[in-house]
């Protein structure tokens, strides 16, 4: 599983982290909600403090009509630390 990846690599974790988010930016463009889902989970496991992929999961769960569990991600995108939110 991604998220299992050696933390050593940074490098490698990057391009893992990148491909994963832009794959996930990719199907909520297409409107494909699950794969979107996913691929957005995927991210947050691999960088848990950044909060884009779980600004992306509220935008899906917005969409999808399931309020709460965006409310839930929203709430976790605004808790991530300051030197993730200027990095994007």
């Amino acid at each position: 599983r991604a998220h299992e990846l050696n933390r050593q690599d940074a490098g490698a974790a990057d391009l893992l982290y990148r491909a994963t988010l832009g794959l996930a930016r990719k199907s909520l463009a297409a409107r494909q909600c699950p794969d979107a889902l996913r691929y957005f989970s995927e991210a947050a496991k691999l960088r848990p403090g950044d909060p884009e992929p779980h600004q992306g999961m509220a935008a899906i769960y917005t969409l999808t009509g399931h309020p709460a569990e965006a409310a839930a991600e929203q709430r976790l995108a605004s808790e991530a630390p300051a030197s993730h939110k200027s990095q994007q």
